[in-house]
């Protein structure tokens, strides 16, 4: 029979207990509001992907019009951020008249319960304010993304976007793929006019998201093209504006945080694997509606299956899969930590320092006796 020392059977309490602690917080299916149907049984059926993952340990940035620190339930989700409007003192800041960035946070991380929460209600929000609402500067969202890989995120959300390539959100994107950073962005809703290509959704490495609707058919409004990678819920979403209330909305910039929620969640699980595996997991577990080809031009891969990838097989170690070399070779990514980065940022460095002390301390009660 296998035995186990006392420090080894601390860990695995202490393990367990965080884990049964952290699953316990959040709500019930039947709890969830019904306005929330991505989350249902029919769709995510997220009440079956929290005991796997919540996203903990896992830092999204969001590149939008800040976000705000008024809404609860981003309370405790959110760093300070940066400011790169020369409008605000940080990104917990959120003036737009729709509370755009504050609406796409929540969609990732609001862990505020019953009445709303996100899909990964244990990631941490990076809000990085790149515009107040009104357009923003190609040199505005490349400083941001260059701050969001410069501060530890593994996951960029950028749910606008522009007709318009220019060369130093280029470089940004090019450097967060060299980092191993999984970005991820809206392509648009102009499909019924003009259906122009955005950036950045339209550049190498990046998942573009278009949106789908609740019977996985494509959004209307959604713009659609080869570059599209994942599709996810855009067509009345329920939201959270900067004050803490409540309404719905539609849009791919609305899609794009739950393909980001989705990263976060794999990354919380398997924080060893590259952005590329991840990736892998993410396209070839999508779901999409009979008679639809993959890839498409309106879902890409089909729409985004966080249980499924959390449950799929380990991909083979390759680079990011949205991107080819001229001989049409995937290159390989970055290891998922950056040179020279602190390793304490990760999930998993996080449990090798908690868990010798979760260890001392279980071991100093049981002492005691004879958090």
């Amino acid at each position: 029979m296998t035995t186990f020392s006392r420090r080894t059977v601390a860990t695995l309490t202490c393990t367990i207990a965080s884990v049964l602690t952290l699953t316990a917080a959040l709500p019930s299916q039947s709890a969830l509001d019904p306005r929330q149907w991505p989350l249902d049984t029919a769709h995510f059926d997220a009440a079956r992907i929290w005991p796997l993952a919540t996203g903990g340990g896992v830092i999204v940035a969001v590149l939008d019009t800040g976000v705000s620190v008024k809404a609860p339930g981003l309370e405790g989700r959110l760093e300070q951020g940066a400011d790169f409007t020369d409008t605000a003192a940080d990104g917990t800041v959120d003036t737009s008249s729709d509370s755009h960035g504050t609406s796409v946070a929540a969609l990732i991380a609001d862990a505020q319960g019953s009445d709303v929460v996100g899909l990964a209600p244990e990631a941490t929000i990076l809000p990085v304010r790149v515009t107040e609402g009104t357009g923003e500067t190609p040199t505005a969202l490349a400083e941001g993304i260059t701050y969001a890989i410069d501060h530890h995120a593994r996951v960029i959300n950028i749910s606008m976007g522009t007709p318009v390539d220019d060369p130093q959100v280029s470089a940004a994107v090019e450097y967060a793929v060299q980092h191993n950073i999984i970005v991820v962005a809206a392509v648009g809703n102009d499909g019924t006019d003009g259906n122009a290509p955005q950036y950045p959704a339209d550049l190498p490495g990046v998942l573009a998201v278009s949106g789908s609707r609740r019977d996985n058919s494509a959004w209307p409004l959604s713009e659609y093209g080869s570059y599209v990678s994942l599709a996810a819920p855009a067509e009345n979403i329920y939201l959270t504006d900067a004050n803490g209330e409540h309404g719905l909305g539609s849009g791919t910039s609305y899609a794009a945080p739950y393909v980001s929620a989705a990263a976060a969640l794999l990354i919380s699980r398997y924080p060893d694997e590259t952005a590329g595996q991840i990736i892998s997991r993410l396209i070839t577990t999508a779901v999409r509606p009979t008679a639809v080809p993959n890839p498409s031009a309106q879902l890409g891969h089909g729409v985004v299956n966080p249980y499924g990838a959390l449950t799929a097989p380990t991909p083979a170690e390759i680079g990011n899969p949205l991107i080819q070399d001229a001989a049409g070779a995937v290159p390989k990514s970055s290891p998922p930590h950056r040179d020279g980065s602190p390793w304490w940022p990760y999930p998993a460095a996080g449990a090798l320092l908690l868990a010798p002390l979760c260890s001392w301390l279980i071991v100093k009660k049981l002492k005691a006796r004879k958090n």
